[in-house]
């Protein structure tokens, strides 16, 4: 059941995915001009963005250059000015109306909502600890909104669902003839879905079974897909369902029986498959043609289609006896880290090459209560 559960949580993730748009972004220039590109954000506190074009060296524009950063959906990030003499930052947009609603770093590098009043050409920053003073100051003229209490910071917790709804419910009730727009995916943030494939070595480490060493690494496969949530800076995570073919050997062990009259040769023969699901907090460092990455995290895997044996060979038998047993428990829990490679192609899909390290601690098994086994992996992706 469990098996089936997961598999429908995927069908939905990747479904939702693959209707993502992944176009390149532009840059809107203070003289006006639209450049278009791959862009990131680098530098300190997220304010500097990169852009790169084919066959042209990156150019760097600062928030007095940039005016807004966006794609097809529309502006992700704009260059506003922090009070009436203050500098100007990027801040992602998260409500749009007569008052609207920002969000990013201050100049201390700590994140913080802004917002903008009706008719003003810069943003105030909203501190936390002081948010019902600067509400008194930049939301009047709403007799439903009572700053005199505690509460309604209760109502109204500084969060982005208690902002959002504050400036919403404000524009309401003093600006009821006007239009309020949530803005989508505040951050930049973007989903693209990927499919991987490759082959691993696994070591199997079940203690109880020592008595027929010698340990056989044998190579297998995996193949699933995945889901990139990618933001504008180089920190991105990565959701898979992998199923995965373990393949291991422990054997043969030759010993004789009774007065040696006949010898039996044992061999225990690992065979179950796995369905993986790894959360992945990925680092990429550059944002070229050629990118490479780091990433690790936590990871379950379902167990299933156990079709381990034991074969015991008597030398006076034809054939061997092969009792089935039960290997590994239903499920698994480790970690997983690696390094790879994002290759950018023009009007390809990227290509994702990664080695990876595995480490997994099975629930129960046969021959130890924590029976644990460790892969070596190399996979081959594509990102739509």
């Amino acid at each position: 059941m469990k098996f089936y559960s997961l598999l429908s949580a995927l069908a939905l993730v990747t479904a939702s995915a693959a209707a993502q748009n992944t176009e390149q972004g532009y840059i809107l220039t203070t003289a006006g001009d639209t450049l278009r590109g791959n862009v990131l954000f680098v530098g300190p506190n997220q304010q500097t963005l990169r852009l790169r074009r084919p066959n042209q060296a990156p150019v760097d524009f600062s928030a007095t250059q940039a005016s807004s950063y966006g794609d097809a959906t529309g502006a992700l990030w704009e260059s506003h000015f922090i009070g009436p003499n203050g500098t100007a930052r990027f801040l992602a947009p998260l409500v749009r109306g007569p008052v609207s609603l920002y969000s990013g770093k201050n100049e201390a590098g700590s994140q913080r909502f802004f917002l903008q009043p009706a008719d003003s050409a810069y943003v105030v920053e909203v501190p936390p600890d002081r948010a019902r003073l600067a509400y008194l100051r930049l939301l009047p003229g709403c007799a439903d909104f009572d700053f005199a209490f505690s509460k309604f910071e209760q109502q109204y917790p500084y969060t982005y669902s208690g902002m959002t709804r504050l400036v919403k419910d404000y524009n309401a009730c003093r600006y009821p003839q006007k239009t309020t727009k949530l803005v989508a995916t505040p951050g930049g943030t973007r989903t693209q879905f990927g499919l991987k494939g490759g082959v691993h070595a696994t070591r199997f480490n079940f203690p109880g079974i020592s008595l027929i060493d010698p340990q056989k690494i044998q190579g297998s496969y995996e193949a699933g897909a995945f889901v990139l949530v990618r933001t504008k800076t180089r920190f991105a995570v990565q959701i898979e369902a992998m199923y995965i073919a373990f393949r291991g050997e422990y054997g043969p062990s030759k010993y004789y029986n009774g007065n040696a009259v006949y010898t039996t040769t044992r061999t225990l023969a690992i065979r179950y498959a796995q369905l993986q699901v790894p959360l992945l907090f990925r680092y990429t460092m550059g944002s070229g043609s050629l990118s490479p990455y780091i990433n690790a995290g936590p990871l379950y895997g379902f167990n299933f289609n156990q079709k381990s044996e034991d074969i015991y060979q008597d030398s006076n038998k034809p054939s061997p006896t092969r009792v089935p047993v039960k290997i590994s428990g239903s499920n698994s829990i480790g970690g997983a880290a690696g390094v790879g490679l994002l290759i950018r192609q023009s009007s390809l899909p990227m290509l994702n090459v990664e080695a990876r390290f595995d480490y997994r601690i099975d629930s129960s098994g046969l021959y130890d209560s924590t029976p644990t086994h460790t892969s070596l992996r190399l996979d081959v992706g594509v990102l739509f």
